[in-house]
């Protein structure tokens, strides 16, 4: 995914396709991943799911996404049309070529990493650690969007930047959710909203209400 040229066709022209399909692959289970850890907290989406089976498709979905990852830098490593040193691919600005958008995959790679690791040892740090740790998730998604479009051959072709709108929306649809459904309490506005439309009652008449059963 990271060349803007093919090279000739034998075995580096199956490298140079592997490298493409694994780091488009790649984003899209990251992007599917972070859109099910944010559906998790939206009340808005209980009717329709499962908080359950969101969140184990969340921690599949985040191990894919990591072992597609690993795939992709693995091709990059053997990959001879362009080569990387180890170095190049695991060390943020060491790369010669496109050093900044290489070094955001870098860092979505160790962040996507250390999420996936946090969810299985989430009883050992703790839920505030593993809470804390879970917020750079967004850091990872949006390290993965920039890499991808300044970094990636095909994001000159239309399809690849339509995909890029159609995963990036929802997730920052999903996110807005997210930040404004804690300050909005469901409870309170079903009380709210219930009193509203109920006929309002007299002035006074709380007050004259007889007493309940219990209060006596």
């Amino acid at each position: 995914m990271l060349f803007e040229t093919a090279p000739a066709a034998g075995l580096e022209a199956a490298t140079w396709e592997l490298i493409r399909a694994t780091g488009l692959l790649a984003y899209l289970l990251l992007t599917l991943s972070v859109a099910l850890g944010l559906s998790v907290n939206v009340r808005a989406l209980d009717s329709i799911t499962r908080r359950a089976h969101v969140y184990e498709g969340h921690q599949s979905i985040s191990i894919a996404a990591l072992a597609i990852t690993v795939l992709h830098v693995a091709t990059l490593l053997v990959h001879r049309y362009i080569t990387f040193t180890p170095a190049e691919v695991f060390v943020p600005f060491t790369s010669d070529w496109k050093p900044v958008p290489v070094a955001l995959g870098i860092v979505a790679l160790y962040l996507t990493g250390l999420l996936t690791a946090s969810s299985y040892t989430r009883n050992s740090i703790g839920q505030r650690t593993w809470r804390l740790i879970h917020f750079s998730s967004f850091i990872a998604w949006v390290a993965a969007v920039l890499h991808g479009i300044f970094a990636g051959s095909d994001t000159a072709l239309p399809l690849v930047q339509y995909l890029y709108l159609a995963t990036v929306s929802p997730v920052a649809l999903l996110l807005c959710f997210r930040i404004i459904a804690p300050s909005a309490h469901p409870e309170r506005r079903l009380v709210i909203l219930t009193a509203r439309d109920a006929p309002s009652s007299p002035p006074g008449a709380e007050a004259a209400a007889p007493p309940s059963p219990s209060a006596r």
